[in-house]
């Protein structure tokens, strides 16, 4: 098993479990969405959540009126999705994503949330999908990515396998071994903007979060994207 189909093997294991369907939408997210696409004209905007996951930002997109679209390697992700949002009676699109290329036309939609997805993506895969997904965004649309910044913890505990791309090896005391042997791409902001430089706008931050009095600490870059 290579390492891709290894990351979608434990992706499927991790969305079995309780701890890993995170029922609330993140508050930078909220704001992207918020503050980008206007709630009183909500259902003009199509939005697509890349790597849905368990379905928490699709939730918030299509309870807030937005026409809400998710995509994700997971079935069992999508299928806990289309279960929660049927219960509230929620309107969305759903769909597996199972190559490097999204089933969606050209300039398709208004804005695309890509939150905490990329880095679990080595290079190759990268140089195909970052350019789909600025095919199928409208020309003004707006994305919002998250990416893994070498400065987070894990990256003490990956060992590199060349262009950027390492495989989580470990350490048997902190959470980082929720995503042993995973392959994570950890980015550098040079990297950000060669990657990205098709877009007319990026705007790079940061987000940092610690935890066990600073023991560990995630540190991401949130990257704001106009076409």
């Amino acid at each position: 098993m290579n390492s891709i189909q290894k990351n979608k093997s434990l992706w499927q294991d991790l969305h079995k479990h309780l701890q890993f369907r995170t029922r609330y939408p993140h508050e930078r997210v909220i704001q992207f969405v918020f503050g980008n696409f206007p709630r009183k004209n909500s259902n003009k905007f199509k939005i697509l959540d890349h790597g849905s996951g368990a379905g928490r930002h699709v939730v918030f997109l299509a309870e807030n009126g937005y026409q809400a679209y998710g995509a994700d390697i997971s079935s069992t992700g999508n299928a806990f999705t289309r279960k929660i949002t049927k219960i509230r009676n929620l309107s969305v699109n759903v769909s597996l994503i199972d190559s490097n290329i999204l089933k969606y036309a050209d300039n398709f939609f208004d804005g695309i949330i890509s939150f905490g997805v990329l880095y679990y993506l080595n290079s190759k895969q990268l140089d195909v999908v970052i350019p789909d997904l600025y095919r199928i965004l409208k020309r003004e649309g707006k994305m919002l990515v998250v990416l893994r910044s070498r400065r987070d913890y894990r990256f003490k505990h990956a060992k590199s396998i060349g262009h950027g791309d390492y495989i989580i090896v470990g350490d048997n005391k902190t959470r980082v071994n929720n995503e042993k042997n995973m392959l994570m791409h950890f980015f550098t902001e040079k990297e950000i903007r060669k990657r990205f430089h098709k877009f007319k706008r990026i705007t790079i931050d940061e987000m940092v979060n610690t935890y066990n009095n600073k023991e560990m600490v995630d540190y991401d870059f949130v990257v704001e994207l106009k076409k």
